[in-house]
């Protein structure tokens, strides 16, 4: 029964993949005037993903048809410039931050960050004198919920828990560019194909890694093939501590020879 679970939440996520691969490019003419170069960069992996499914028909349930591509055209791209506002007030700059940076777009409403957030919150206490935490936070507005909703399902309604050392920026729709033919959205500048993407951003502000939803739920297709008998909440922490430790290990080490 949760492998079908699991199939139906990758059909869905990778239902609307399909859809942006499918669309001809020519919908993108125009989709964001001042689309960062990065982000431009993205979109070609996305074409490519594109036309590599069109030539098989197959979808990748157990690979990432795009991230070899995202790996050799974003690596040591610059990824800066960007200006926050943090939930308290103050301003965020990227380019004045000397560490180097996990930043992460999230939506309360995706499973899969709600999944994660818990073992990042454990990641940071170990990583925070070394890497600053940026989470950008979709703001759902549940001021008006009742307590009976609350009470019944706390975990969409009540209060996230963050770590303290996350600085966290909270957006609405008006912060968003929508990107067109289902390419994703631009928030506050920030390329996000799906929730939750995240950039490692080197402190000599180029991209050392980005990974995005797929690569979480093909790592958890995965190791669920190896045991079915994991729980949902076992097989989030089995994912993320075999892909995002490993990465954070290289990312801190590759940082070191940088001045």
């Amino acid at each position: 029964m949760k492998h079908k679970v699991i199939a139906i939440i990758h059909y869905q996520i990778m239902k609307k993949n399909l859809i942006r691969l499918i669309l001809p490019v020519t919908l993108l003419i125009g989709a964001c005037t001042n689309e960062p170069t990065y982000s431009k960069k993205i979109t070609a992996c996305l074409n490519e993903g594109r036309d590599r499914f069109l030539s098989t028909g197959k979808i990748a349930f157990f690979e990432n048809p795009v991230s070899d591509c995202l790996d050799e055209k974003l690596k040591n791209e610059f990824i800066g410039g960007f200006t926050f506002k943090d939930k308290n007030g103050s301003t965020i700059n990227t380019d004045s931050i000397t560490k180097p940076i996990y930043l992460q777009t999230f939506s309360r409403k995706i499973e899969q960050c709600k999944k994660e957030l818990k073992h990042l919150n454990d990641l940071v206490d170990q990583y925070k004198d070394d890497v600053e935490f940026i989470l950008i936070v979709k703001n759902d507005d549940f001021k008006d919920v009742s307590k009976l909703l609350l009470d019944k399902d706390p975990e969409t309604y009540g209060p996230l828990e963050i770590n303290q050392n996350i600085s966290v920026v909270y957006f609405s729709e008006k912060d968003i560019v929508p990107l067109k033919a289902g390419y994703g959205e631009l928030i506050f500048g920030v390329r996000n194909t799906e929730y939750p993407t995240t950039y490692y951003i080197s402190k000599n502000k180029s991209l050392f890694k980005l990974t995005t939803i797929e690569d979480i739920l093909i790592s958890t297709n995965i190791i669920y093939t190896e045991d079915e008998s994991l729980s949902d909440e076992m097989l989030s922490e089995m994912s993320f501590k075999q892909r995002v430790p490993e990465i954070m290990k290289a990312f801190i080490e590759a940082n070191k020879s940088l001045n």
